[in-house]
């Protein structure tokens, strides 16, 4: 009845959630996380917990899915996730975090480490493997390090009929201290590679689009006339769709060394400064990265799929029998188009041009701004 399965997955939940977050001490200090055959997992653990939150706002490519071996993951946890899975299906029980609702279990599930791995409907578990869905964010990636943790730490499968000896456990967290490793030089490596550009360029679009009117170095930014999304024509006839835009600057706007002349100070007049300033601004073009209609690029003799263009060159499409683009990298950059003549950016795109007018992004601003998708 529902009380005896309330009381079933609560006491499983309850019990294992808590000798998890023990640090000691009571009846489970043989296989506490303070003890010293623990410290490099948990400290691993906490690294790979640390990279997730740094980078819980930045959206990446989806990864592929994460299968999982003995002993990689303990083979006796794994069995009783299986079991436990199993038991929640047959009987159909519901988990509310709220209390309200008719639903047979009402607690906070979602504070267990496993509660990914126990309620995931992706998630494929069997008595050798479990198998997670590709991670298409941090958060997903944090509630996959977490289940893992818990499958492998000490004290989830201490008092499990069928436990390993301390030898064997031994051998086991060899290994899965080397899947820990692993994981956390790929991190490593995504961050390095892509994430934190990925997060430079979201700064830079935001500062230009706020209309800062000085950079540090005292240089006056661009107009940006065009957001990604947005049909354009090039001035040779082809049209295209923005992908991107950046600020590219001329040959003494790099802010490198300068020679000895141009670093001296001297006394200019209101007019000398002004004609200054705006020489360095006309040092500073907007250029956008345009995927040029397929159509267009063969009836034009172009070989262009992708274009980098000048500002100069362009100017919007307002006809809505040209609006539709057709390119075969449509779908890495836009999630649909939409019917009033732009396309939708992407997650990723709308990140990193959170400001443009079409962007909507679950991970921070755009999602209020004008032009967005309802």
């Amino acid at each position: 009845n529902a009380s005896l399965i309330r009381s079933v997955v609560s006491r499983s939940f309850s019990s294992q959630a808590n000798v998890n977050f023990d640090c000691g001490g009571g009846n489970k200090r043989s296989y506490s996380n303070s003890g010293p055959q623990n410290r490099v997992p948990k400290t691993l653990y906490r690294q790979l917990l640390s990279w997730c939150r740094r980078y819980n706002d930045v959206p990446f490519n989806p990864l592929p899915p994460v299968t999982l071996y003995p002993p990689q993951v303990n083979h006796v946890a794994l069995k009783r996730l299986k079991d436990m899975r199993s038991f929640i299906a047959a009987n159909e029980i519901k988990i509310s975090t709220d209390g309200g609702g008719d639903e047979l279990i009402s607690f906070r599930t979602q504070d267990h480490p496993a509660h990914y791995a126990m309620y995931g409907d992706d998630v494929a578990v069997k008595e050798a493997m479990i198998t997670f869905p590709e991670i298409s964010d941090a958060n997903e990636l944090r509630a996959i390090i977490r289940s893992i943790y818990w499958l492998n730490n000490e004290s989830t499968v201490a008092n499990i009929d069928g436990a390993h000896t301390s030898e064997e456990r031994s051998d086991d967290t060899k290994d899965q201290i080397s899947l820990a490793f692993e994981a956390m030089k790929s991190c490593n490596q995504l961050s390095s590679g892509e994430l934190d550009s990925r997060r430079s360029k979201r700064g830079n679009s935001i500062q230009v689009r706020r209309g800062q009117e000085e950079t540090n170095d005292g240089k006056a930014f661009p107009s940006v006339e065009y957001h990604v999304g947005q049909v354009v024509k090039h001035k040779d006839k082809w049209r295209g769709v923005i992908v991107g835009w950046a600020i590219e600057k001329g040959k003494n706007d790099e802010g490198g060394q300068l020679s000895s002349l141009t670093t001296k100070q001297y006394s200019l007049n209101d007019e000398n400064t002004s004609s200054s300033t705006e020489s360095r601004e006309a040092q500073q073009k907007v250029q956008y990265t345009v995927l040029v209609d397929s159509n267009d690029a063969s009836l034009f003799q172009s070989s262009k799929t992708v274009s980098l263009e000048s500002q100069e060159e362009l100017s919007p499409v307002d006809d809505p029998c040209l609006q539709r683009v057709h390119n075969n990298l449509i779908k890495s950059y836009f999630a649909k188009f939409d019917a009033r003549g732009h396309f939708v950016p992407n997650n990723i795109i709308a990140y990193v041009y959170p400001l443009d007018r079409y962007s909507q992004c679950k991970f921070g601003a755009g999602s209020g701004i004008e032009g967005d998708m309802e």
